[in-house]
């Protein structure tokens, strides 16, 4: 195995068993049977080496999801409310990884690494939208935006549902995002009427 993809592998395992906030660099070297010199060959920091895992992870996953997404015959509400399914996955994944409890929460931290996902997600949801013949009048710049925009808004709604309630109440978190589902549906489907 590359060393890169050894570093990758084993801190993902530390993340996973004591979060990304409690695990150094030397840790991360110690699991991959290293030197903590020899990490910063390949990674400038902890940070670069956790966005590495997102990038991973986000490559992943439109790999896996190509086929739905990409698929013109598919509706667009469908795809709009599996892609909220996904992101209450992601965003509890993240969590999980980056902080396991609030006492470790930063918004330094969410800023790093919401920000890398939130970007990469709007480039993949932008993408896979324009495909529909009904979209291709809208400027893919203006669309880039309101996505934006609008996950930006979903973020902070999972954000505030986190701080108000249990953090691994999952279900209830679905039920709240199933909720706003129609209203962003409604939404989107109000701004494409628009730009006509």
């Amino acid at each position: 195995m590359e060393n890169k993809d050894k570093i990758k592998k084993e801190a993902l395992k530390l993340f996973k068993k004591i979060t990304y906030s409690k695990t150094s660099v030397s840790d991360i070297a110690k699991a991959a049977g290293m030197g903590k010199g020899t990490i910063y060959l390949y990674y400038n920091s902890k940070e670069e080496i956790m966005h590495a895992i997102i990038g991973d992870r986000l490559e992943e996953f439109q790999k896996k999801k190509h086929d739905f997404y990409y698929n013109p015959d598919i509706n667009i509400e469908k795809k709009i409310n599996q892609l909220l399914m996904d992101e209450i996955d992601d965003f509890v994944y993240l969590k999980d990884l980056l902080v396991g409890t609030y006492e470790h929460l930063t918004g330094k931290l969410l800023k790093d690494i919401f920000v890398q996902y939130n970007d990469s997600f709007v480039e993949f949801v932008s993408d896979f939208l324009m495909i529909h013949k009904d979209l291709s009048h809208i400027n893919k710049f203006d669309l880039k935006k309101f996505l934006k925009e609008g996950l930006k808004l979903n973020m902070g709604r999972i954000i505030l549902f986190f701080l108000e309630n249990d953090w691994n109440d999952k279900e209830a978190l679905i039920k709240i995002i199933k909720e706003d589902i129609n209203f962003m549906i409604k939404v989107f489907l109000f701004y494409l009427e628009k730009n006509k």
